[in-house]
């Protein structure tokens, strides 16, 4: 455990103070990144005011979203058969796999990343919501940084691309450090298979390891990160 000893010579508990403040004055802007409105019993698209027709043109794409929204399965495999356009972008860069993806529904996100949805389409604008979206990110790194447990991983069995940049210049494994998501490792070591690079610097000039400390101080998780082959002797 000398590695982590080093880092903890670090000058970072001032930061570690600091991110601590943070997350209690932001935690409600944090609780968006589930993508589901806790106690509310409609749909994510219903509650936001989110209706298909206003991002797609095409009828058919709106169609889908309709299946998609109402968890109609049965609807969704007959209209993907007929060829409706599963990669279909619309307004602010909005696709059907990221309509799939709020209100952790994971047959319905699975089933169009099986016929060939596309995780690393980016977003080119909010969506008024710049709490949740924000232009740059793409399913693969909102996958990274929700609670939903199993939407990063499908997604990095279907083409997700974790050297794609989030929403502040940091890698997906810094997004999924800073979400703070139940069990991160499997997101983590998925994400080193699919070629992360777990010693990358994110713009604030911290490694991966180094954001673990500065963010809650998860020691344990630093200790998996120098199991993934983190190096914690480099400096920022």
């Amino acid at each position: 455990m000398m590695g982590l000893q080093a880092i903890h010579h670090q000058p970072w508990w001032l930061l570690v103070c600091f991110s601590l403040l943070l997350s209690l004055i932001t935690g409600c802007m944090e609780d968006l990144t589930t993508l589901k409105i806790p106690g509310v019993e409609r749909t994510f698209h219903e509650a936001v005011g989110w209706k298909a027709e206003d991002f797609f043109n095409d009828s058919a794409v709106v169609e889908l979203c309709n299946a998609i929204e109402a968890n109609d399965i049965a609807t969704m495999k007959r209209l993907i058969a007929e060829g409706v356009d599963v990669n279909a972008i619309g307004e602010g860069g909005v696709t059907p796999l990221l309509w799939a993806f709020v209100d952790n529904q994971p047959e319905r996100f699975q089933l169009l990343l099986k016929h060939g949805a596309d995780p690393n389409v980016k977003l080119t604008s909010d969506l008024g919501h710049p709490n949740a979206f924000r232009a740059g990110d793409t399913v693969m790194h909102l996958a990274a940084r929700s609670q939903f447990p199993d939407h990063f991983l499908q997604v990095m069995k279907h083409g997700g691309d974790p050297t794609i940049l989030g929403r502040h210049g940091d890698t997906v494994i810094h997004e999924i450090i800073k979400a703070g998501v139940p069990n991160p490792v499997p997101r983590i070591e998925a994400a080193v298979k699919g070629g992360a690079d777990i010693n990358a610097f994110n713009r604030s000039g911290y490694t991966p390891i180094q954001q673990s400390i500065t963010r809650f101080s998860q020691l344990k998780l630093a200790a998996e990160l120098m199991r993934l082959g983190a190096d914690p002797t480099i400096r920022s």
